[in-house]
């Protein structure tokens, strides 16, 4: 049986070729995706969102929703140096718009995640892309509900290795540091994709002809002020207030590669 994921995403480049993989993917069956503020403005987000769904043409429609158009304190960061003006490179998808292809959920992403999870206890992962926001907005609103889920998949954090926002710090977890340190607490089982996994693979034409190894440790993100702030840090003995996290540090890359491209190609 496919198992549920709700899909919590900033829709850039990389978000659009993960959704793009997941409704390829038999395994999982996508309930959800929700948009929250982080590679691209919320706007924007939302736009992606429909944008790749009308791109896949899902034969199961999943309910979108907004989330955060800001972290739980300040203002944020997005990163069009990297995605581009419309978060996609510069790449065009027309025709979309006209929902054939999704259910429009009328509150935000939050109560979307809650009802879904509720609905289906034990039974839903989140999957997250992007900041944190929207999972502890989500804690805040129905706390139950959210403990009622599966488990928990975050790409972000950079745990060994140099961060990509800060030399210190990756942009998911560093743009609302505060909300990625209340998910880490909450005591539910969490899979942690860091830079660490994610830049073994790499999609250049030269790779178009198992698993991650994970490891459990105590992490903790730095929330005081500083050029340390949104770090994913090891937690040491001298400093108490992590959560155990199952975190990925090596992947198959050939095997994920050869995986993704036979999947998009279907």
């Amino acid at each position: 049986m496919a198992r549920k994921v709700i899909i919590d995403c900033d829709v850039g480049v990389d978000d659009a070729l993960a959704l793009i993989l997941a409704f390829h993917s038999p395994e999982i069956e996508v309930q959800a995706v929700t948009g929250v503020n982080g590679n691209v403005p919320l706007d924007l987000v939302f736009a992606n969102i429909q944008k790749v769904l009308s791109l896949v043409r899902p034969s199961h429609k999943p309910w979108i929703a907004r989330g955060a158009d800001r972290p739980l304190t300040g203002q944020g960061a997005n990163a069009h140096d990297v995605h581009g003006g419309n978060g996609l490179g510069g790449a065009v998808i027309r025709d979309y718009g006209k929902k054939e292809w999704w259910k429009s959920f009328p509150r935000p992403a939050q109560e979307l995640i809650c009802e879904t999870a509720s609905a289906n206890p034990g039974a839903v992962t989140l999957i997250t892309l992007g900041p944190l926001t929207n999972l502890a907005l989500a804690l805040d609103h129905d706390p139950e509900a959210v403990k009622a889920l599966r488990e928990i998949v975050i790409m972000g954090g950079a745990v060994r290795t140099r961060g990509n926002i800060t030399p210190h710090a990756e942009f998911n977890i560093c743009v609302d540091p505060l909300a990625a340190s209340r998910v880490f607490s909450i005591g539910l089982p969490i899979r942690l994709v860091p830079l660490d996994v994610t830049r073994q693979v790499a999609l250049t034409p030269a790779v178009l002809p198992d698993l991650m190894a994970m490891e459990w440790t105590e992490l903790r993100v730095v929330t005081e002020p500083g050029e340390r702030c949104g770090k994913t840090e090891e937690v040491k003995n001298e400093k108490p207030g992590g959560g155990r996290i199952n975190v990925g540090f090596k992947v198959n890359a050939e095997e994920f590669l050869n995986l993704f491209i036979s999947r998009i190609k279907e």
